[in-house]
C-alpha cells in the first residue's frame, strides 16, 4: 500500500544557488509561497472523506481466461514501499534552509494535523549541506518523518559542473546522520548532468544502494527554459542524454535498485502543462511514459532469458505474471510480444495473472 502524500510546493526557497538545471517555478508551476494557512487547507483537502483516496483500489475488468501452455513465472520483483501512512510534504525547495521562523510555521501546521490524527508524519526535501545535529534535533520534534535528500550525484566533477556548492563527502555524511537519527531516507539522482558518463551514472547508483536508503528518485535531465543549462546548450556546450541512451543506462540503475530490495518510486519528471516538449522543455529525454518503458525493458530482457534458457523458440508460451505487472510484460502498445514474437518465432504468448504474486516461484531479475 502505497502512503498518502500531500505535497505542499516551495519552489526554489532555501536555496542557496540556483543550480545550472534548475527552474523549481517551471516544475511546479508555482511562485507564491505557501503560509500557515495554506498548509492547513491543502492538509484538510488531502484528508477529507473516509480515507477513499488513501486507500482506494482500481476495478480489474480483465478475466483470466487463457490456456495454460508451457507457463512460466515472472515478475520484476519490484520492492515496494512497506509504509502506508499519511504524510504532508514540503517540496521544491531546500526546506531545511529556510528562515528557521518560517520553518516552524509551516512545521507548526504540520505538527498539528499529526496531533489531530489527520496524519501520521511530515516529509521535507533538502540539500545534504543544509543537515546537520541541531536540524535535525528540530525537525524531530514536530514529527518529521521521513527527509528527501536532492544527492544528483555522487561524482565530485559532475557536482561541480552542475553548480551544486558540495561535494560527495557532504552527501555521505548527510544520509549517515539521517538514518542514525531514525528518519526514512530517500535518495534523489539525476542523469545526464554536465560532465556526467555511464561510468558515473552507475558509480552514483551504485554508492546511493550502499547506503540502503527506503526509497529512490531518479530524474533524467531535461533542458528547461531560463536556465544557465538552456544558455549551455543553446550554445552547444552541453548535450542532454538521448533516450536511447536514457534507457540503456536507466535500466542498470533501476535493476540495480530492485536488486538491493530498494523501491524507486518515480523515474523522470511529472508531465505537466508546463513540463512538456510544447511549453517549458526544450531538449532532453522527455516522455510521459519513462518509467513504464524501462520496466518493459527489463520485463522484455527477463522473458528473453527464460525462452532462451528453456528452449521455446517456435512455441506457444504462457507468463504468469504479478497483476499489476502485466501491462508493464506486454510493452506499450504490447510491443514486447511483437518483439519476442519476431525474435523467436513464437506462435503465441499469452499472460496470467500469478494467483500467488507474494511468494510466487518467480525468477529474479538478473
Amino acid at each position: 500500500m502505497k502512503p498518502l502524500i500531500i505535497p505542499v510546493f516551495i519552489p526554489n526557497q532555501g536555496c542557496p544557488n540556483v543550480c545550472i538545471f534548475c527552474n523549481q517555478k517551471k516544475i511546479t508551476g508555482m511562485t507564491d509561497l505557501p503560509g500557515r494557512d495554506d498548509v492547513r487547507r491543502v492538509i484538510e483537502e488531502g484528508t477529507k472523506g473516509d480515507g477513499s483516496l488513501f486507500y482506494r483500489k482500481k476495478s480489474d475488468k480483465k478475466k483470466e481466461n487463457r490456456p495454460l501452455f508451457s507457463l512460466f513465472s515472472a515478475s520484476l520483483n519490484k520492492p515496494q514501499r512497506n509504509t502506508c501512512f499519511k504524510e504532508v510534504a514540503f517540496y521544491g525547495g531546500s526546506f531545511t534552509g529556510l528562515d528557521l521562523k518560517y520553518q516552524e510555521e509551516l512545521l507548526g501546521e504540520g505538527k498539528k494535523a499529526i496531533d489531530s490524527g489527520l496524519i501520521e508524519g511530515i516529509r521535507i526535501s533538502t540539500r545534504p549541506d543544509y543537515i546537520n545535529e541541531r536540524v535535525l534535533k528540530t525537525l524531530k520534534a514536530y514529527g518529521v518523518r521521513t527527509i528527501e535528500l536532492g544527492v544528483q550525484s555522487f561524482s565530485d566533477r559532475v557536482l561541480e559542473s552542475s553548480k551544486r556548492g558540495h561535494n560527495s563527502s557532504c552527501i555521505f555524511n548527510a544520509c549517515e546522520i539521517i538514518r542514525e537519527s531514525g528518519f526514512n531516507l530517500g535518495i534523489q539522482l539525476m542523469m545526464g548532468l554536465p560532465q556526467d558518463s555511464e561510468e558515473t551514472l552507475i558509480d552514483s547508483a551504485e554508492k546511493a544502494i550502499g547506503i540502503k536508503p527506503n526509497f529512490v528518485r531518479i530524474y533524467p535531465v531535461l533542458v528547461l527554459k531560463d536556465t544557465e543549462l538552456e544558455e549551455l546548450y543553446l550554445k552547444g556546450e552541453y548535450k542532454p542524454l538521448s533516450m536511447e541512451e536514457t534507457i540503456r543506462i536507466g535500466k542498470v540503475m533501476v535493476k540495480g535498485f530492485y536488486m538491493a530490495g530498494i523501491p524507486v518510486i518515480r523515474f523522470g519528471l511529472q508531465p505537466t502543462d508546463t513540463i512538456n516538449p510544447d511549453k517549458d522543455v526544450i531538449a532532453g529525454p522527455f516522455h510521459p511514459s519513462l518509467r513504464h518503458i524501462i520496466d518493459s525493458e527489463l520485463a522484455f530482457e527477463k522473458m528473453k532469458m527464460v525462452i532462451e534458457a528453456n528452449e521455446l523458440s517456435g512455441r506457444q508460451v504462457s507468463f504468469s505474471v504479478p497483476k499489476k505487472e502485466i501491462s508493464i510484460f506486454q510493452g506499450i502498445k504490447k510491443e514486447n510480444i511483437g518483439r519476442l514474437k519476431e525474435v523467436f518465432g513464437l506462435r503465441g504468448i499469452h499472460f496470467v495473472v500469478m494467483k500467488n504474486a507474494e511468494t510466487g516461484f518467480s525468477l529474479p531479475v538478473r
